[in-house]
């Protein structure tokens, strides 16, 4: 795992919403598969930082112009060999190298550690009930992005108190909740581009590995002094995602993927914090509505995770 430090790049990814992800260190390529869910949608975009400050946006992926059987789609840095690498904070006081997201990953943490990659969710490590390696449902996701560069973080998007949530998480036909502890809401890569002389791809992949390129769908041609933020996101289309009463969330949403007894599924609710504002939890919105929070400290079942699910374990392909 990288030891550089990630978070200064002038292109930055963004990824949120329901999508299952897997590193393969052997090609230095992370795997990211969108999952179709129902009130989700796709999108991508290209937002671009101007030296002044001003920004504007670039691009927008037109999704109904992409055949549905291009499935797999790559995302790189032009006549870069793929070096893709996930970040981990080397911390001398762990002790046994166990990861520990019961600790609050606030301002009195390093940055550096609050950048882990292993704030996200592994869904093959973090549930006893899923075992090691989770049975992948065939033809499900659309697309798989193979991103073959950058580093791997997770990321505080502007404008949000924490990038991260405290959860509670129950199995199968329990009815109580345990706590999980802190996961992060956005993963990021970080990508040095070399303005003018780099650009980075979004395209079809070739039918084999060593086949011509497939169809560009965008190209990023990087200036000078400008920095560059492309977001992936499959997130919830209207407000009704935020759930009441008892509903589950949409964590389980990933069990249209997984081969699970339903006895073994898991669902989330968050904790809420008091001054912290989360961006699949509007509390706001929600005491406007009536919820006052008065369920002991539970909240509302958050629609979380509506975020990505790492495979921590996976070695095949995700298609």
């Amino acid at each position: 795992m990288s030891e550089r430090i990630p978070g200064d790049g002038n292109v930055r990814i963004e990824m949120n919403g329901l999508m299952v992800g897997r590193y393969d260190e052997t090609k230095k390529t992370y795997e990211v598969g969108i999952l179709p869910a129902p009130v989700h949608a796709l999108s991508i975009s290209v937002v671009e930082t101007m030296p002044g400050g001003a920004t504007r946006e670039l691009w927008t992926l037109p999704i109904d112009e992409i055949p549905a059987h291009h499935r797999t789609w790559q995302l790189e840095i032009k006549d870069r060999n793929p070096d893709a690498n996930l970040f981990h904070f080397s911390d001398p006081g762990a002790g046994n190298g166990l990861f520990n997201r019961t600790v609050k990953p606030d301002d009195d943490m390093p940055e550096e550690k609050r950048k882990d990659f292993r704030w996200v969710i592994d869904l093959e490590n973090n549930f006893p009930e899923h075992g090691s390696t989770l049975q992948i449902r065939k033809e499900v996701l659309w697309p798989i992005i193979y991103i073959k560069n950058g580093l791997f973080y997770t990321h505080l998007s502007e404008g949000i108190t924490t990038g991260f949530q405290k959860l509670q998480f129950k199995s199968g036909l329990l009815t109580g909740f345990e706590e999980f502890g802190y996961a992060s809401d956005v993963v990021a890569v970080d990508l040095g581009v070399l303005p003018e002389d780099e650009e980075v791809i979004l395209r079809v992949a070739p039918e084999s590995e060593d086949g011509p390129p497939g169809a560009d769908i965008y190209r990023l041609v990087v200036m000078p002094g400008s920095k560059y933020v492309i977001k992936i996101e499959n997130m919830p289309t209207h407000r009704e995602h935020v759930f009441k009463g008892n509903e589950r969330s949409h964590f389980q949403f990933y069990y249209m993927l997984f081969d699970v007894l339903g006895s073994k599924w898991y669902d989330f609710a968050g904790i809420v914090e008091s001054g912290v504002i989360h961006p699949h939890h509007d509390i706001a919105a929600d005491i406007a509505e009536g919820d006052t929070g008065d369920d002991g400290g539970l909240g509302t079942p958050n629609p979380f995770k509506c975020s990505i699910g790492h495979l921590g374990n996976r070695t095949e392909p995700l298609d």
